[in-house]
């Protein structure tokens, strides 16, 4: 049975998640934006950055979207 596409607010939660299980401070706006991982033919992909407007203290997490997986996950600190 093929899973429904990731939504915004379960990328934003697993994010938030992630951040927690590795001690990440999660702070301010985020922002969610879809991406591609190889140009138009790639794996539909979302990314997730808290403190969206602000440098430092960043957590930005790329997840697939029809599978949900977590491909990429950093924290930026100041």
């Amino acid at each position: 049975m093929k899973r429904a596409p990731l939504t915004a607010a379960e990328a934003i939660d697993k994010a938030r998640r992630l951040a927690e299980e590795r001690g990440w401070r999660w702070v301010g706006a985020v922002r969610v934006s879809a991406t591609r991982v190889a140009a138009l033919f790639g794996p539909r992909t979302c990314e997730v950055l808290s403190n969206a407007g602000d440098r430092g203290e960043n957590v930005r997490v790329v997840l697939q979207v029809d599978t949900g997986e977590i491909l990429d996950a950093v924290f930026f600190a100041r």
